[in-house]
Protein backbone atom coordinates (compact mmCIF):
# COMPACT_ATOMS: atom_id res chain seq x y z
CA UNK A 1 0.00 0.00 0.00
CA UNK A 2 1.05 3.29 -0.70
CA UNK A 3 1.10 6.11 1.54
CA UNK A 4 0.38 9.66 -0.70
CA UNK A 5 0.23 13.11 0.54
CA UNK A 6 -3.47 14.39 -0.01
CA UNK A 7 -3.28 17.26 -2.00
CA UNK A 8 -3.94 20.48 0.23
CA UNK A 9 -6.17 22.03 -2.59
CA UNK A 10 -9.26 19.72 -4.07
CA UNK A 11 -10.87 21.05 -7.79
CA UNK A 12 -14.84 21.36 -7.55
CA UNK A 13 -15.41 17.22 -8.22
CA UNK A 14 -13.39 16.03 -5.78
CA UNK A 15 -13.96 18.78 -3.03
CA UNK A 16 -17.78 17.27 -3.91
CA UNK A 17 -16.35 13.70 -3.46
CA UNK A 18 -14.09 14.01 -0.24
CA UNK A 19 -17.65 16.03 1.22
CA UNK A 20 -19.87 13.24 -0.18
CA UNK A 21 -21.87 15.30 -1.81
CA UNK A 22 -22.58 15.82 -5.78
CA UNK A 23 -21.22 18.59 -8.06
CA UNK A 24 -24.70 19.59 -8.37
CA UNK A 25 -25.21 19.84 -4.37
CA UNK A 26 -22.19 21.40 -4.00
CA UNK A 27 -23.22 24.31 -6.93
CA UNK A 28 -26.37 24.25 -5.18
CA UNK A 29 -24.63 24.79 -1.77
CA UNK A 30 -22.46 27.89 -3.36
CA UNK A 31 -25.45 29.89 -4.60
CA UNK A 32 -27.07 29.94 -1.47
CA UNK A 33 -23.79 30.83 0.31
CA UNK A 34 -23.56 27.98 2.23
CA UNK A 35 -20.59 26.14 1.36
CA UNK A 36 -16.71 26.71 1.77
CA UNK A 37 -15.49 29.57 -0.17
CA UNK A 38 -13.33 28.91 -3.19
CA UNK A 39 -10.12 29.66 -3.93
CA UNK A 40 -8.94 30.95 -7.79
CA UNK A 41 -6.65 28.77 -9.51
CA UNK A 42 -6.95 29.90 -12.91
CA UNK A 43 -9.25 32.30 -15.27
CA UNK A 44 -11.85 29.83 -14.57
CA UNK A 45 -10.87 27.34 -12.23
CA UNK A 46 -11.41 27.09 -8.70
CA UNK A 47 -10.53 25.07 -5.76
CA UNK A 48 -11.40 24.25 -2.28
CA UNK A 49 -8.75 24.28 0.54
CA UNK A 50 -8.90 20.62 1.87
CA UNK A 51 -8.63 22.21 5.56
CA UNK A 52 -11.93 24.56 4.73
CA UNK A 53 -13.85 21.13 3.50
CA UNK A 54 -13.01 19.50 6.75
CA UNK A 55 -14.09 22.35 8.85
CA UNK A 56 -17.16 22.21 6.70
CA UNK A 57 -17.99 18.80 6.73
CA UNK A 58 -17.99 18.92 11.12
CA UNK A 59 -20.32 21.46 10.96
CA UNK A 60 -22.81 19.84 9.14
CA UNK A 61 -25.47 17.46 11.02
CA UNK A 62 -25.44 14.09 11.55
CA UNK A 63 -28.21 12.32 10.13
CA UNK A 64 -28.69 9.50 11.99
CA UNK A 65 -30.63 6.00 10.04
CA UNK A 66 -32.79 4.10 11.90
CA UNK A 67 -32.80 0.31 11.65
CA UNK A 68 -36.80 -0.71 11.16
CA UNK A 69 -35.93 -3.79 13.25
CA UNK A 70 -34.04 -5.43 15.27
CA UNK A 71 -33.01 -9.09 16.08
CA UNK A 72 -31.54 -9.38 19.61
Amino acid sequence: MTNQAQPAVLKRKQAAHHCGISVSTLDRLRKADDFVKPIQLGEQAIGFRRTDLDEWIATRPVLLHYVTSVDI
